[in-house]
C-alpha cells in the first residue's frame, strides 16, 4: 500500500523561487489580449514545476486516503467477533465449556450444567436451540455434544487456550513430516493435552477438509499420503488459521 510523499521544505523553496519568474512573466503577458490567452493556456497545458509537484502531492494524499479506509476495513473485518451469540447462550456455553473433558464422543447432561438452575426453563430451552442452530453443539436425550464451533468460540474465552492456535502449529508441525508415517506417529502421539489437542484436530480435520480425521475409535489419523497439495493445505491453516476459523464458522451450511 502506498503512503502519501510531501515536498521537502528546501525543495519547496527552490520551486517557489523558480515560480516567481514564470509569475512575472506571465503578468507582462497579461498586457495584450493574445499573448494573455496564449498565457492563460500554457498554464494549463505546461504546469510550472511547482504546479506539478503540488499535484503529484494531492495525488499521494488521495491514494494514502484510499489506502487507509481498505486497511481500517481489513481490520475492522479482522476484529470482527467469530459469532455474535446471545447472553443465555454464552452462559451455557460457558458452563460445558468449563465442564468439557473433550473425550471421543464426549455428551455433557443438561442436568450437569450450571444454567440448568441459573436460567429459567423458557430462557434455557432457548440457549439450547441457540446452540443447536449455530451448530455449536449436537443435542439429543437431555444431553448436548459440544462440536468443533464450541470449542473454537468458547475456549478462548473461558480455558485461556485457543483450538485455532493450536491447528496452526500443528499444521505446521504436519507439513514438516517426511512421510505419512511420521504424520501419524504425531497425531497418535501429540505434545498437547487431550483437553487442547482434541479441539484443535476438530477444527484442523474441518479446516483441511478431511485430510486427517478421527476414527471410530476416537484415534486421528492422517489419510493417503503427503502429496504437494496436502503440504500446501496444511501450510495454508498455518498461515491464515485465524481467517478460515471466521470464514467456517460462519458458515453454517458446512
Amino acid at each position: 500500500m502506498s503512503s502519501a510523499s510531501h515536498i521537502a521544505p528546501q525543495e519547496l523553496a527552490d520551486l517557489r523561487k523558480r515560480e516567481v519568474c514564470r509569475v512575472v512573466a506571465e503578468g507582462f503577458a497579461q498586457i495584450a489580449p493574445g499573448s494573455a490567452g496564449l498565457a492563460a493556456l500554457l498554464r494549463f497545458t505546461h504546469p510550472s514545476q511547482l504546479q506539478q509537484a503540488l499535484d503529484a502531492q494531492r495525488l499521494a494524499l488521495v491514494d494514502a486516503s484510499i489506502d487507509h479506509e481498505a486497511r481500517l476495513a481489513a481490520l475492522e473485518k479482522f476484529t470482527t467477533p467469530r459469532l455474535t451469540i446471545s447472553s443465555k447462550a454464552l452462559c451455557v456455553g460457558r458452563d460445558a465449556c468449563l465442564r468439557s473433558t473433550s473425550t471421543f464422543g464426549e455428551h455433557i447432561a443438561y442436568a450437569d450444567l450450571g444454567s440448568f438452575t441459573d436460567l429459567p426453563k423458557r430462557e434455557w430451552d432457548e440457549a439450547l436451540a441457540e446452540l443447536k442452530q449455530q451448530k455449536l453443539a449436537r443435542l439429543e436425550n437431555d444431553r448436548m455434544m459440544p462440536l468443533w464451533r464450541f470449542f473454537c468460540l468458547f475456549d478462548p474465552l473461558f480455558r485461556d487456550t485457543d483450538p485455532v492456535s493450536d491447528a496452526a502449529m500443528l499444521a505446521g508441525r504436519l507439513a514438516d513430516c517426511a512421510d505419512i508415517q511420521s504424520a501419524s506417529t504425531l497425531v497418535a502421539h501429540p505434545n498437547l493435552a487431550s483437553r487442547r489437542f482434541n479441539p484443535a484436530m476438530m477444527f484442523l480435520a474441518e479446516a483441511s477438509c478431511g485430510r486427517v480425521r478421527r476414527t471410530i475409535n476416537g484415534e486421528w489419523v492422517c489419510l493417503g499420503t503427503l502429496n504437494g497439495d496436502d503440504r500446501y493445505c496444511l501450510r495454508n491453516i498455518q498461515n491464515n488459521a485465524t481467517q478460515i476459523a471466521i470464514d467456517l464458522i460462519r458458515d453454517l451450511s458446512r
